[in-house]
């Protein structure tokens, strides 16, 4: 079992008393239930570590009617989180905007869209709900930037996909648009 998966077990214990609790807040309709931990996705068109395709890995992922919805789960005690929690969530966020939306056709059992998507952190009186402004303005700013258009843009042409920069502004736009669905509190 990976590193992640044991923290993960950990943070639906600490964090959610109850399973009811978190399968509530997301609002996935009836019947929600533990698909894995720790299942990874391979993502080609951002920056390739060491030569090899990366992956993402979803600290969760449940099981719906219409498919797989691909959660990471942030146990931030405070906003912002530390420089290097903090770096490492834009990474992820990036990666999740580029699969989501450069999807040649839709599948319920990867992430093709960012409705498949929830990052659920800490809410609560002593949680970040509060924040929520805050984090998603935050957010929206870290998908925005070159390397994630010229990732949009190379994963699309290889999908022959016709680009131009309107198009790439606009899946941008999109995406930004998702972000107050994507992330989600837990009480």
């Amino acid at each position: 079992m990976r590193i992640g998966a044991r923290r993960t077990l950990a943070v639906a214990d600490a964090t959610a008393k109850s399973p009811k609790r978190i399968l509530a807040a997301l609002r996935l309709g009836e019947n929600p239930r533990v698909d894995g931990f720790e299942i990874g996705q391979s993502i080609g068109f951002l920056n390739k570590v060491g030569g090899r395709v990366r992956k993402r890995y979803y600290d969760l992922v449940l099981r719906v009617n219409e498919g797989r919805i691909f959660c990471e789960v942030k146990r931030w005690t405070r906003w912002p989180p530390g420089p290097d929690a903090l770096k490492s969530a834009e990474s992820q966020l990036r990666r999740d905007v580029v699969k989501a939306l450069t999807a040649l056709e839709q599948n319920a059992e990867e992430l093709t869209d960012l409705r498949r998507l929830r990052w659920i952190m800490p809410g609560g009186e002593d949680g970040l709900a509060g924040k929520k402004a805050a984090i998603v303005a935050h957010f929206k700013e870290a998908i925005d930037t070159p390397s994630v258009r010229q990732a949009l843009a190379r994963s699309l042409r290889e999908r022959g996909r016709r680009v131009t920069k309107s198009a790439i502004q606009e899946l941008v736009e999109q995406a930004k648009n998702s972000l107050d669905e994507v992330i989600t509190f837990v009480e």
